[in-house]
């Protein structure tokens, strides 16, 4: 068994399994970034970033343990913020285009980061939005990490010796004495 875990690790690699979460997010997130054009309630749509960029990781081989929750998790949660603000900048751009002033990307841009820093009502709605999506792709998240491990323990408690004891002890109890 130790073999097959070195020949793993030698295979894996943390910066593919970078590369491919943030990959995974980014195709997770083209749900998000329909839905919120068509004015969609769209938070729970970051489970859906989650499990992608969890997909990605394993496609591309990212080492197990630890550092894949910490690399699934931060590129969510990456991918979330910068779906929600580019969402919101192209939704203001497009709704602004055809008035008497069409604003470019990028002053509408300039416009969306003056507003997140001065308008209170404007950046409450912003980080409600993120923060709904963020929620949902942690929940998502840890609902896969949980299903997995869950598998990962059911098959070594098959295994654990112990359960054997348990079975004998309740054979034992069958019996009238």
């Amino acid at each position: 068994m130790k073999g097959y875990e070195q020949e793993k690790m030698q295979r894996s690699s943390l910066l593919l399994g970078i590369i491919g979460a943030l990959i995974g997010a980014i195709i997770g997130s083209i749900p998000w970034i329909i839905a919120f054009n068509l004015n969609w309630i769209i938070g729970f749509l970051g489970a859906v970033i989650g499990y992608c960029a969890m997909k990605g990781y394993e496609l591309l081989k990212g080492p197990d343990g630890l550092i894949k929750m910490v690399v699934v998790i931060t590129s969510s949660l990456l991918v979330v913020l910068l779906v929600q603000y580019f969402s919101t900048v192209f939704w203001h751009y497009r709704d602004w285009q055809g008035g008497r002033f069409s604003p470019t990307f990028l002053d509408v841009m300039d416009a969306i980061n003056d507003a997140l820093f001065t308008d209170a009502v404007f950046t409450r709605y912003f980080l409600i939005d993120s923060g709904m999506g963020m929620l949902f792709a942690i929940f998502g998240i840890s609902g896969l990490f949980k299903q997995r491990n869950g598998e990962v323990d059911l098959l070594a408690n098959e295994n654990d010796p112990t359960n054997d004891l348990e079975k004998d002890t309740n054979d034992l109890n069958d019996f009238d004495f």
